[in-house]
């Protein structure tokens, strides 16, 4: 695997698609903690089966915006997408990649 640096880390798709998903998956279980639920009364809650549900949580899911949002709502949060310029190229030492974002 060859080591990447920030720059190219925060310029790929792959990185952003596992943040925004991190997040999600950061918020569905505060949201389950806060109400006591596991994921079966999530699933309950959301409509969907619990093998959806197990899937959204393990991060194996390429979800639509329009998936996001709705999830998004029906646990009560506003969702917002924000676009910021990448930070200006820096002298940084170069890190690996996850195995998830690594290319040849």
């Amino acid at each position: 695997m060859r080591p990447i640096n920030r720059e190219e880390l925060l310029s790929s798709k792959e990185y952003w698609m596992v943040k925004m998903q991190s997040d999600l998956i950061h918020e569905m279980e505060s949201f389950m903690e806060a109400n006591g639920m596991n994921r079966s009364q999530l699933a309950d809650y959301l409509g969907y089966s619990r093998g959806y549900i197990t899937q959204l949580m393990s991060g194996s899911f390429d979800s639509k915006i329009s998936k996001i949002v709705e999830l998004s709502l029906a646990i009560g949060l506003k969702p917002e997408l924000h676009f910021s310029p990448l930070p200006a190229p820096a002298a940084e030492p170069n890190v690996s990649a996850p195995a998830a974002l690594a290319w040849s």
